[in-house]
């Protein structure tokens, strides 16, 4: 096997020393002691200072050391219009929202946009702007907002419509369709909806009453909650849970004194949705709100890894801050990995209620990122922004390149993930590795723990 010295990491803490294989996903444990010194081989090899005779051994050492592995697949794309499948489509069915959220990073759901919910009849149109004899297999269809529940017409129209799509064999079979939404406006006729398409939930609520109705607010000032309980009543009497609750953490729940672990705990027990992704509120520069609420990630009381891996039968009911790591682990030991630090632009699009499709919403009030327009139904892409989003593949940055973590690392293009966070995350990362390294040498727990994982269906909220 060819050895490049940038595929190799090597960590150690007190405890062990781990060397890290990226493009086999091989990791192996050795002395503390050894680690430091093979860490100042690596050093001296990058640098070319190593002696040739230390430089024959050290090569021969990871040669050994990985032969028989076999290297890991990579996933690489083409510009998004030169594929026949697509893993997501976005419909973006309102720029409008019910709600005005403290903290909002999308101006009340407009992203910069006119206010205006999409009919049924332009979301059928854009639709097959965007497949017709274009793509044959569509992975995932996500109905988002603003609040996608304020036409509940629209979002039956488009499953209708790619149930029609599936029939008339433009497309190889139906994408699983996933809707995020503030879970107020549920009644019978949209849980119905729900059910009969096995449409994926994901509601979003902040915790205790107190808590989210201070912050997850009504145009006209009033809470949300009970609004939120009103639905959920309505979705399980038609037999439908959410798949997943989000919550926001903010200076709200640290001045109640709640963890992240108390506010997953508190929508699993009275609101009956039993995994809870809680992220941070983050101050991204266009919300007072947001400024107010931030918290520093240092704030948050996290999960250790080590209590991850020690307690991995709960596993699929953590779902904090950590839950970033799960993801981590699943592609460190996966067999492919993807080239791409996200598929937004080159295996994923959004498309607005005027016709703009962007990569993702979060992009939606850049109007630099403009991949095409939908006028009188036919779709024109904007060559530029196609080269551009294809170009933020990995084997595409330098920096990117040759990093250890190429093969696992993700981030959002949208919020300018590269470079600046990569020290930071490498150091996480590390630490991940040496849990895993140390839950290996128990041969009975690491068969548990992989069990777990692979039971987890990540590949829906990545």
């Amino acid at each position: 096997m060819s050895y490049t010295s940038k595929d190799i990491m090597i960590t150690f803490d007190d405890e062990v020393g781990v060397i890290y294989h990226t493009e086999t996903g091989s990791f192996f444990t050795l002395t503390v002691e050894n680690a430091k010194l093979l860490q100042e081989a690596q050093m001296k090899y990058e640098n070319d200072t190593l002696v040739e005779e230390d430089r024959v051994d050290y090569i021969a050492l990871f040669d050994d050391m990985l032969s028989g592995k076999p290297r890991r697949q990579r996933q690489d794309y083409s510009r998004i219009d030169e594929a026949t499948s697509l893993e997501g489509l976005k419909l973006m069915v309102s720029t409008d929202c019910n709600l005005r959220c403290k903290y909002c990073y999308a101006d009340g759901g407009s992203y910069g946009h006119a206010r205006e919910t999409i009919t049924p009849e332009k979301a059928i149109a854009y639709i097959d702007a965007i497949i017709l004899g274009k793509y044959t297999h569509l992975s995932t269809f996500g109905f988002f907002g603003g609040e996608p529940t304020l036409s509940p017409e629209t979002i039956e129209a488009v499953c209708t419509h790619f149930r029609q799509l599936v029939l008339d064999n433009h497309l190889d079979g139906m994408p699983h369709f996933s809707m995020i939404t503030n879970g107020t406006l549920i009644d019978q006729k949209l849980a119905g909806i729900i059910d009969e398409y096995d449409i994926s939930l994901i509601i979003s609520v902040d915790g205790p009453k107190e808590v989210n109705d201070a912050q997850r607010i009504r145009v006209d000032g009033s809470g949300s909650y009970d609004g939120i309980c009103s639905s959920l009543q309505v979705l399980h009497e038609s037999g439908v849970y959410p798949t997943l609750a989000e919550a926001t953490y903010t200076q709200n729940h640290l001045a109640a004194g709640l963890t992240v672990d108390d506010v997953s705990a508190y929508v699993a027990e009275h609101l009956g949705i039993p995994r809870t992704i809680v992220v941070p509120c983050i101050d991204y520069g266009n919300s007072s709100g947001a400024a107010e609420l931030a918290v520093e990630l240092s704030e948050i009381e996290e999960v250790s890894i080590e209590d991850l891996m020690e307690s991995f039968d709960a596993l699929e009911n953590i779902e904090s801050s950590v839950f970033d790591d799960l993801f981590k682990i699943a592609r460190m030991i996966s067999g492919t990995y993807s080239n791409a630090v996200c598929a937004v632009g080159v295996a994923s699009m959004t498309v607005f209620p005027n016709g703009e499709i962007y990569p993702c919403h979060l992009f939606g009030d850049n109007e630099e990122f403009i991949m095409g327009r939908i006028a009188q139904g036919v779709l024109t892409y904007n060559d530029a922004v196609l080269d551009r989003m294809y170009g933020y593949q990995k084997s595409e940055r330098e920096y990117c390149r040759d990093c250890w973590q190429r093969t696992f690392c993700k981030g959002c293009v949208a919020l300018d993930w590269i470079p600046h966070r990569c020290a930071e995350l490498s150091e996480r990362n590390k630490k991940v590795i040496l849990a895993l390294a140390k839950l290996r040498l128990n041969e009975s727990r690491w068969d548990g723990f992989m069990e777990v994982v692979k039971r987890m269906d990540l590949s829906r909220f990545e």
